[in-house]
């Protein structure tokens, strides 16, 4: 995914 803030980290941006 591309957002973190969905409870999942992503490649790009952390789950912040």
């Amino acid at each position: 995914p591309n957002s973190g803030l969905s409870g999942v980290p992503s490649p790009e941006k952390p789950e912040g």
